[in-house]
């Protein structure tokens, strides 16, 4: 920020100093505080999504709840999509091949998250999920070919040490709803380095519809043949609250495009913990349930690795 572009000379800004190289910082300043509100608003709308999914799971199958989530997360976004990108959208696709294994990673990642909903807290599973980072920094040189330095090593060595404090193996059982959510984490960080991939070629909008294109086909597809077994007809409330499920998923993650667009995601990448924060205070607002000391000591060391990556990618 301290080249003036316009005359070729360079020199730091002083306090008032105007023109373009100001107008500039300024705009670009704005243009990071409105990402950063944007991205905190989805990290709050995202707990409101777990919790609305964790009670549809007293009475649903998990495939059943992830279905609605995927096709009332469509339905508003189809107008938005033919507005912006033609009804022949998806016959353009840059990279149909790395799009439809993104859109996979998404659904497993979500139905493994929905089984983890069904067995344990919802801090604990968000908190466990957060060991995407550490995944995605861990595979950045094989996937992306990114050099990952020895203090990001240490920065992902910190996180593991987290999980195995908040699971604390051998001092209570592990479960499914455990490993449900490690694994969840597992596939968000194959969908976060599929996105990355697809940045430069395909709109963030389309991407968006893809995931959810793909959801709905292959539940659909799963509901029909298996429907005795994983169908449960709703009644109306039960239905309303699919449509806020689905409807809150396209907010949340409508809102996190808003945000990438307008920041790095090294800048954001801190304020995504604050979810922790929101699914801990609805746990306990709807299910009485509140992370114990050590499990938030296991947050805490998640946390603190995670904000040490990405300040660490930030200063590069």
């Amino acid at each position: 920020m301290g080249e003036n572009a316009a005359s070729g000379t360079a020199g730091p800004l002083t306090a008032g100093q105007s023109g373009p190289l100001a107008l500039g910082a300024r705009e670009e300043a704005r243009a990071r505080w409105v990402a950063i509100g944007w991205l905190l608003l989805a990290q709050q709308l995202i707990p409101v999504l777990d919790t609305i999914a964790k009670l549809l799971t007293e009475d649903f199958s998990v495939w059943q709840v992830a279905w609605a989530r995927f096709v009332f997360h469509l339905l508003p976004l189809i107008p938005l999509l033919l507005w912006r990108h033609g009804t022949g959208v998806f016959l353009r696709l840059a990279n149909p091949r790395l799009q439809l294994l993104r859109s996979i990673f998404m659904v497993v990642a979500t139905c493994l998250f929905f089984g983890a909903l069904a067995r344990i807290p919802l801090a604990d599973a968000v908190a466990l999920v957060f060991v995407f980072p550490l995944v995605t920094t861990a595979l950045a040189p094989v996937v992306l070919g990114e050099h990952v330095g020895w203090k990001r090593w240490i920065a992902v060595g910190m996180g593991f040490v987290g999980i195995l404090i908040l699971v604390r193996p051998g001092f209570q059982a592990v479960g499914w709803g455990t490993l449900s959510a490690l694994a969840c984490g597992c596939c968000f960080a194959g969908y976060a380095l599929t996105t990355r991939l697809l940045s430069k070629t395909s709109p963030p909008l389309v991407n968006l519809a893809m995931t959810a294109v793909v959801g709905t086909v292959v539940l659909s597809l799963l509901l029909l043949v298996q429907s005795d077994n994983l169908w449960r007809d709703p009644t109306t409330g039960q239905f309303g609250a699919m449509v806020a499920l689905g409807v809150t998923a396209a907010f949340a993650h409508g809102a996190m495009v808003l945000a990438y667009q307008r920041a790095p995601a090294s800048l954001l990448a801190p304020f995504s913990y604050t979810e922790i924060i929101g699914a801990s205070i609805l746990g306990y607002l709807v299910f009485r349930q509140f992370p114990d000391s050590w499990a938030w000591v296991g947050i805490g060391v998640i946390v603190a690795s995670g904000l040490y990556n990405a300040w660490l990618g930030n200063r590069r």
